[in-house]
């Protein structure tokens, strides 16, 4: 890993993702890229009046931005570790889009306001958004998550195995980020799990799927089925997991668009760092794949 692309808001639940970024940073050595993207432009609802004494111009805001960025790296992130800063005047999720495609970042980590339910789907989220658009892996990180749990030390992943393309593609990304003697816990919720015939079926067919690289790293266990969110997150916190990886599928049904699929509620409830995969990094990846082999022929 190279270059962590880390958008910021200013907030503090960005702040937070940013010392989990930093953190990863220095682990392997890798540089950050903090991007800001803004529109610059006063709110609507300002009278005349108020928009001229608010008067300034995209490219004064742009310079304020960017020093505030700097000095938000130089707050946040450990010394030592390089860092590169970037103001876009667009919309927040185009940009970030965008720079994860051109900027040569390995990994996007992002802070999420932690919203659930009702209040998620009226009000929005970008890094919901993002993390359905980006063409990389996709770190989130909650207020939820304790300082504690905010370690570049990945030593025990909690993967939510549910056999897609996108999900094998979470597990390499999260397996490739991780301490080389972690622990990676593949978890499926089935019926019937109490059953040792389901249950070892279910085993022996988790491990077929996993990518034999990393095979010998991997555990398997089996949950209950109903609700499956609540069955991984209790099983993170056990294990004392810090990362949960998933695949984000692109279909979705009525009730997911509004409670959130599997993923998006890991996402809102994890007291750790969750990474997602959507479809778009699974075929840039398997775009990229044949060029590297050219490459090297």
């Amino acid at each position: 890993m190279k270059r962590i692309l880390v958008p910021v808001d200013f907030s503090d639940e960005s702040a937070h993702a940013l010392r989990f970024a930093g953190r990863l940073a220095q682990h392997h050595g890798a540089t950050v890229r903090l991007l800001y993207a803004d529109y610059f432009v006063p709110p609507v609802d300002f009278a005349s009046s108020a928009a001229v004494e608010f008067a300034i111009t995209s490219d004064e805001a742009a310079d304020a931005a960017k020093k505030l960025l700097i000095h938000t790296a130089e707050e946040h992130l450990p010394a030592g570790v390089a860092f590169e800063t970037r103001v876009v005047i667009d919309s927040p999720v185009a940009a970030i889009v965008d720079e994860a495609r051109h900027c040569g970042a390995d990994i996007v980590i992002m802070g999420t306001h932690g919203r659930t339910g009702f209040r998620r789907l009226v009000v929005g989220s970008v890094t919901e958004t993002v993390m359905r658009m980006v063409n990389l892996p996709l770190i989130t990180v909650s207020p939820k998550t304790a300082a504690s749990r905010v370690t570049a030390t990945l030593s025990r992943i909690v993967v939510a195995v549910d056999y897609t393309a996108e999900c094998r593609e979470a597990i390499l990304a999260a397996a490739s980020i991780a301490d080389a003697e972690a622990r990676i816990v593949c978890v499926r919720n089935v019926e019937e799990c109490d059953n040792p015939t389901v249950a070892a079926a279910e085993i022996l067919r988790m491990q077929a799927w996993t990518p034999p690289e990393i095979l010998d790293r991997c555990q398997y266990k089996v949950l209950p089925d109903d609700h499956p969110a609540e069955q991984v997150l209790e099983l993170a916190k056990l294990v004392y997991a810090n990362l949960i990886a998933t695949g984000l599928t692109s279909k979705r049904t009525t009730t997911e668009v509004v409670r959130g699929t599997l993923s998006e509620r890991l996402v809102e409830r994890a007291d750790c760092p969750v990474l997602a995969v959507n479809e778009m990094t699974v075929t840039a990846r398997m775009t990229a794949a044949p060029a590297a082999t050219a490459g090297k022929s």
